[in-house]
């Protein structure tokens, strides 16, 4: 799972621009292990949380990139530091794997993720 540390994001100089552009509301999935009846572990899904993102499609050369690694409809997704753990991303009904996250600490503490629409992981509704 992925973990980022808490901060305290609210005053950053750069907060107020980016908060503008949060218009996407996402849900932040977490992998729990479970121990089913025969001893056997398995990973079950959890909703984390909801936040609001800044969600845009990656620019046409970098798609191009992806999809020579078999990875399909990538978007870059920005949203402030947190502190739950989470393991896929869930956009507008559809499940994104994530292949790359960045802490933005150097400019503001926001984090910068990568990810791709997948099916690996069915969500039970």
């Amino acid at each position: 799972a992925y973990e980022i540390e808490e901060r305290d994001w609210s005053s950053d100089v750069c907060s107020s621009d980016l908060n503008n552009q949060l218009d996407t509301l996402i849900e932040l999935w977490r992998l729990d292990p479970v121990t089913d009846e025969y001893a056997g572990e398995k990973a079950t899904p959890v909703k984390a949380l909801d936040v609001y993102a800044y969600v845009r499609n990656v620019n046409k050369y970098r798609q191009m990139k992806y999809n020579e690694m078999g990875q399909q409809n990538n978007v870059d997704i920005t949203f402030g530091y947190l502190s739950e753990k989470f393991d896929f991303i869930i956009i507008n009904g559809t499940e994104y794997t994530i292949n790359d996250i960045n802490n933005r600490e150097n400019l503001c503490d926001w984090i910068d993720i990568t990810a791709y629409a997948s099916n690996s992981n069915q969500i039970r509704r």
